[in-house]
């Protein structure tokens, strides 16, 4: 009896050991992570551009943007995925950047891996099909013009609305400059691309016409 008493105890002594032994590695491991979390925060705030109107500036006069500077976007959003890999609205940007600094295939890997972190939003989409239709990849274009305007604008909307850091301050200048507020953007865009699909099935078997028809709408990408 004595001897059970003494082989529990043990037992119950190396059991309490271990499971303060873990709870202690979870608490340093939660702690770690903690700080983790705000170390990458604060390097995120210092290298967060002092400010987002020359991205929106630049789109907006449809100037051509300064590679140096563009560059400085590039790099935040590069450094907000390598810490939230998971970030759609930072995908898409970076292809937003690297269209603008010529790096085209970049561009479309971006946004392609962008839909896969959030298939719904409408924009990068919007963009590819853009991107194909400048390169007279037409057919590929309104593959891409189908499938966004198939998605509800309601979880495109969702993502913009619940961008703080990425799509916050963009849409925000652009609301100030252009007066145009997202869902009315959205709205343009949805237009937009059904009008591209509208006319590229009505002279699908006519190239010409089609390119013809073209020069009168007016082509690029949006800032997403």
């Amino acid at each position: 009896m004595k001897k059970n008493f003494i082989i529990f105890l043990k037992f119950f002594i190396t059991f309490c050991l271990i499971f303060l032994f873990i709870w202690e590695i979870q608490g340093l491991i939660k702690d770690y992570e903690i700080k983790k979390k705000k170390r990458q925060i604060s390097i995120l705030n210092h290298i967060m551009p002092r400010s987002f109107e020359y991205l929106v500036e630049t789109v907006q006069q449809k100037k051509e943007f300064d590679p140096r500077k563009l560059k400085t976007f590039l790099y935040y959003y590069q450094k907000v995925i390598e810490y939230m890999p998971n970030r759609a609205d930072a995908i898409g940007l970076t292809g937003f950047c690297f269209y603008h600094l010529g790096e085209t295939e970049k561009a479309m890997a971006s946004y392609k891996k962008a839909i896969v972190s959030y298939p719904q939003f409408f924009w990068y989409y919007y963009n590819l099909g853009m991107i194909h239709l400048e390169q007279k990849q037409y057919a590929q274009a309104v593959e891409f013009f189908k499938k966004g305007l198939s998605l509800n604008p309601e979880k495109t909307m969702k993502l913009i609305y619940e961008s703080r850091r990425i799509y916050f301050p963009l849409i925000s200048i652009t609301a100030s400059l252009t007066k145009t507020l997202p869902p009315k953007q959205l709205e343009q865009g949805y237009q937009k691309a059904a009008l591209l699909v509208g006319v590229f099935n009505k002279y699908k078997n006519s190239s010409k016409n089609f390119k013809e028809i073209l020069k009168n709408i007016e082509v690029g990408l949006q800032l997403f």
